[in-house]
């Protein structure tokens, strides 16, 4: 069966996001009355939102960055500690070496203040007010510790989420229509990958056992079968790629064709629930932490969300799922046995490592590589087979900017 010919270009939806976020301040009349406030309330609108868009549209899950945030944003419970969260991630976008501002500090104190008086009003009353507001403000306030480096903090928040739910009876008694579940699913996968350690909810996910497309390909899987680039048809055949990634590489090659609104009809600032609840539903391999169990198939899932951020947004993101993907691909190809692997997957782990070294890239005229990625150099130069560079990244998803600057990385290794 022959391929057809294939090759990935960046920005092809760029377009798309004009279209899908980005372009109004406060569509649904939520902003609190300050300039802070209505910033805050821009970035997410214009950075957040739309940045995170086309990734969910992809892989087929519940986007929980949409008019769900503004609606929390209208709780009083809930509004401190989202102002002061997505506060500092405006912040740091544009002074990223500076500590969190007066107004950052001011929100994550009266978000405490909340929740505080909330939880002494439950223990006087005896009744349980912690509904779900309160524990995504919680969630909130684990996010922005995380995101400050205030690990006790962090872990402090973490336990007390934990305990909340707990006394609610479990995720699957959470309400908003079960949006409340995927917000804690996917910030739960998020700290794990940036982390290295133990889900909040791992019991909540039941044991998955991989499946693998049978042969010859039914109709339908041989029809994307055929559009996918070489190196990917390779990995299928040797059966390295799971049914429920197959069915993402689909789904980008539909991106790069038709734009991502073709995938998702409707306004996506609206949110609705999808196939999956998060990422790790999506694609089971990426909960999977034992390093003995662990597969080219996690590497190579980690790699295809970074590089759906290089595709299909105009800007690298600090969001959490894409600092956490490349932190948590980072850790893996540290530890690489590059000899366990046949030369269609060196090659596969070639393009991987060079996706996330580029991750590790900043934008910009300097366009300086960070330490995480210049750490990654030598392996990257080990991987690389006899084959030019571009010949290679060309099986794969890639740019031209992708290519000349996997040039670069390799020019200046040790």
């Amino acid at each position: 069966m022959r391929a057809m010919q294939f090759s990935w270009r960046a920005g092809n939806v760029a377009s798309d996001l004009k279209i899908i976020g980005g372009t109004r301040t406060d569509p649904f009349g939520y902003a609190p009355q300050s300039d802070y406030g209505r910033a805050v309330v821009d970035y997410f609108w214009q950075v957040i939102s739309p940045v995170n868009q086309p990734i969910y549209a992809i892989f087929d899950v519940t986007n929980i960055f949409t008019s769900y945030w503004m609606e929390l944003m209208s709780h009083e419970d809930y509004v401190y500690a989202g102002l002061a969260m997505v506060g500092a991630m405006m912040q740091k976008a544009s002074r990223p070496d500076s500590g969190p501002s007066s107004d950052v500090k001011a929100n994550k104190a009266s978000a405490i203040a909340r929740l505080r008086k909330k939880h002494k009003d439950a223990l006087s009353t005896g009744r349980n007010t912690m509904d779900d507001i309160a524990i995504i403000a919680v969630l909130a306030l684990a996010s922005l510790s995380r995101f400050l480096g205030d690990l006790d903090a962090y872990q402090m928040h973490r336990r007390s989420m934990r305990e909340m739910v707990r006394v609610r009876g479990g995720l699957d008694a959470l309400g908003h229509d079960g949006i409340v579940k995927c917000v804690l699913q996917q910030y739960d996968s998020f700290w794990v990958f940036e982390t290295d350690g133990t889900p909040l909810f791992s019991d909540s996910r039941p044991e998955h056992i991989p499946v693998y497309p049978a042969f010859p390909l039914s109709e339908d899987l041989r029809e994307i079968f055929t559009k996918l680039p070489a190196g990917f048809q390779s990995l299928i055949l040797k059966g390295k790629v799971s049914v429920e990634l197959f069915d993402v590489l689909g789904r980008m090659v539909d991106a790069s064709t038709s734009g991502v609104l073709a995938l998702v009809p409707g306004n996506m600032n609206h949110t609705k629930l999808r196939r999956y609840n998060d990422f790790v539903a999506a694609l089971p391999c990426l909960g999977t932490q034992d390093p003995t169990k662990t597969t080219i198939e996690k590497d190579l899932c980690l790699a295809i969300l970074l590089y759906c951020f290089h595709a299909f947004t105009t800007a690298r993101s600090s969001v959490s799922l894409y600092a956490a993907s490349r932190t948590e691909l980072t850790r893996l190809l540290l530890h690489l046995d590059e000899n366990r692997y046949s030369l269609p997957e060196r090659e596969c782990l070639y393009w991987i490592c060079a996706v996330c070294v580029d991750s590790w890239r900043t934008k910009g005229p300097s366009s300086l590589l960070l330490p995480q990625g210049a750490a990654l150099q030598p392996i990257l130069k080990r991987l690389k087979s006899g084959s030019p560079s571009n010949n290679i990244l060309q099986k794969f998803f890639y740019s031209q900017e992708l290519v000349y600057a996997c040039d670069r990385y390799l020019a200046t290794a040790d």
